[in-house]
């Protein structure tokens, strides 16, 4: 009988979120680590890069998903089967 509603703080989600935003603020040092990097041969040859391997990873991510969708239709189908006889 003693219920008590999940105070905010301590609700998973906004914990992830709260880390996730915190781990995306930069120092002002990693803000010059950063343009250092992009300022490089080797930044520049990782922005040149960017679109194509976004092309891949986009390429790789749907010829995954249709896997997971035709597994996951063969394994609901076998489940429906006995229950259609």
């Amino acid at each position: 009988a003693n219920r008590r509603a999940a105070s905010p703080s301590r609700s998973p989600r906004r914990g992830a979120r709260a880390r996730a935003s915190s781990s995306t603020t930069f120092s002002e040092a990693e803000l010059n680590e950063i343009a250092t990097f992009f300022a490089s041969e080797t930044g520049s040859k990782y922005l040149g890069a960017t679109p194509v391997l976004a092309r891949e990873l986009g390429k790789s991510a749907r010829v995954w998903a249709n896997g997971i969708s035709r597994d996951l239709a063969a394994n609901v189908a076998k489940r429906l089967e006995p229950a259609a006889n």
